[in-house]
């Protein structure tokens, strides 16, 4: 694609959405009445488990940044490590936390989070003693995968809640059972406790786009990087689907919290290739040739 086309690309891309999102804003609630099935086991196992994707990508790349900050000297190093253990910790807690509350509806006492914060300190000294036997040269192609995946992941959470936090759109299964409370999209109600709008199920789930971006920093085959596509665009959507059958969400909340990650992801994307692309030319080079 040259870069004469991306302004027209993005121009339609917006009139795409903008129609999109407005016949949405129109028929959200026809929508989730004709597919809303909450009793569905399919759409509770997404909502249990469709975010830990995302989750398990921010520890991995935790990892991979502790490991390769062995390149870098002094102060440098010890902020790589500091913010990566961060990451590690704050990710592990979270997968713990998904699994025991939304798939087994058990809560930890404050005692049981220290047992568990201090294992995941363990399992990190562990995968750090597996990663000291490759050279961190060879694992530093992948530190801008893993930059990508903290900065999208930390910025569609910050923008995701900030919205939700603000907007205050009642959920489809938390409406009266005439519909009272309904509100479209475009109209925010303020901070009063709702979050429908937007989803960060969706959001989270389509942060899966990171995926191929891993593989190709491995110099993976073709169609191992397709695999890795289709494996995102897969995730992605079915954990979108599932939102609006599960009842939590409505479609306009599913495009908003898609179309967050998926800008976000594109830009970050590009900026980042940029800024290899001057520092790396050899590396850029050499994948280039692989795919």
């Amino acid at each position: 694609m040259t870069f004469r086309r991306l302004p027209l690309l993005a121009a339609g891309s917006v009139l795409l959405w903008t129609i999109l999102a407005l016949w949405l804003g129109l028929h959200d609630l026809a929508i989730s009445r004709a597919l809303a099935n909450p009793a569905a086991a399919w759409a509770r196992w997404f909502e249990a488990y469709g975010e830990h994707p995302a989750m398990l990508l921010a520890w991995a790349a935790g990892q991979l940044l502790y490991s390769t900050a062995r390149l870098l000297t002094g102060r440098a190093r010890l902020l790589r490590r500091l913010l990566a253990l961060a990451v590690q910790l704050a990710a592990g807690l979270a997968l713990v936390h998904m699994t025991l509350e939304r798939a087994l509806t058990f809560r930890l006492s404050a005692a049981q989070w220290m047992v568990t914060l201090i294992m995941l300190v363990a399992v990190t000294a562990l995968v750090q003693l597996a990663l000291a036997r490759t050279p961190a040269s060879k694992l530093s192609r992948f530190n801008q995968a893993a930059w990508l995946t903290l900065l999208l992941l930390g910025a569609e959470l910050a923008i995701i809640h900030s919205l939700k936090s603000v907007w205050g759109r009642v959920r489809f299964r938390d409406l009266l059972p005439d519909g009272g409370g309904y509100t479209p999209w475009y109209t925010p109600m303020g901070p009063t406790g709702n979050r429908s709008f937007p989803s960060s199920h969706a959001a989270n789930s389509w942060t899966m786009l990171v995926l191929p971006v891993y593989a190709s920093a491995a110099l993976a085959r073709p169609y191992v990087i397709r695999a890795a596509w289709i494996a995102a665009l897969l995730w992605g959507s079915l954990t979108s689907y599932s939102r609006l059958v599960a009842g939590a969400h409505y479609a306009s909340d599913l495009l908003a919290g898609t179309s967050i990650t998926i800008v976000l992801f594109v830009v970050l994307r590009r900026l980042l290739l940029k800024e290899t692309a001057t520092r790396h030319p050899d590396f850029m080079q050499q994948r280039d040739l692989r795919s």
